[in-house]
């Protein structure tokens, strides 16, 4: 079973399975991140935070854990969400 960061780089050559993986392996942890926080748009938020880490992939240095990177993207999400929420009320 690749690791990861073996993943990551494959994703980064250019192999769209490798990332469908990689996301597939850390897609619950992310649902349940979002859904101990918020009651509702759990599916949307988890749908942004894939997709800006599809978009920063790149710029993913390696300094921390992939996991670590992706539940960073998680929540800058969420507090943009809250922030959102907030205007509107």
């Amino acid at each position: 079973m690749p690791t990861d960061d073996e993943l990551l780089e494959a994703w980064r050559g250019g192999e769209r399975e490798a990332g469908g993986e990689l996301f597939q392996r850390h897609f619950d942890s992310i649902c349940r991140f979002f859904a101990n926080k918020i009651d509702r748009d759990v599916d949307d938020l988890v749908q942004r935070t894939f997709t800006a880490c599809v978009e920063g992939k790149e710029r993913f240095a390696g300094k921390s854990s992939f996991r670590t990177y992706l539940f960073g993207v998680a929540h800058n999400v969420l507090r943009e969400y809250w922030k959102m929420n907030d205007r509107r009320q």
